[in-house]
């Protein structure tokens, strides 16, 4: 028995992983696309990234699997990055995968995120938002990790409360900011 599903070029395939090149902006994503979950949902995997610069938009990601994963070091070292619009559809970001994208200054964190790796956004010497859509997100140790400036995390709760975020509690230089107590003063 064989699930019948399409790759990102919509031809049909039975079995494996299929690894594409994306145009993304000024650049090109490469990707891997397989079935993997036991409900046959589909998985995009982002797992390595060249020539992208400026603001970087991955939300067409969302109609290409059911789940998105940004891959570790997919984005590793990219100096030329300033922000990034992940799918909504995104549940993983593994370990490294922005680690030294010093340019980086702001990331958007979807709903759907279920996990922030180790280190995923260490050596992001430009950061100053991080947006958090769910407060279930785990976040990994040393994932958030300022080295100059002070972080601004904007959360639907106060996030350095729970245990998950223990790793950043440390740190003075973490801003927190519970955006449902902002809305209802």
């Amino acid at each position: 028995f064989a699930i019948k599903r399409v790759n990102l070029d919509g031809k049909e395939i039975e079995s494996g992983t299929v690894q594409e090149k994306l145009n993304v902006g000024s650049g090109t994503i490469t990707v891997e696309y397989e079935n993997k979950t036991e409900d046959g949902a589909d998985i995009l995997n982002v797992v390595a990234s060249e020539g992208l610069s400026g603001d970087i938009d991955l939300s067409a990601l969302s109609s290409k699997a059911t789940n998105i994963v940004i891959g570790p070091r997919a984005f590793w070292c990219n100096k030329d990055i300033t922000s990034v619009i992940l799918p909504d559809n995104t549940v993983e970001i593994r370990p490294h995968a922005f680690t030294g994208c010093t340019n980086l200054s702001r990331i958007q964190l979807p709903g759907s995120l279920k996990k922030l790796g180790e280190y995923a956004l260490t050596g992001c010497n430009s950061l100053v938002t991080i947006i958090f859509e769910n407060e279930e997100t785990i976040v990994g140790e040393g994932a958030i990790v300022p080295l100059n400036q002070k972080i601004n995390i904007y959360s639907f709760k106060n996030l350095q409360e729970d245990t998950p975020y223990r790793y950043c509690m440390s740190n003075d230089r973490l801003i927190w900011n519970n955006l449902l107590q902002n809305i209802e003063a």
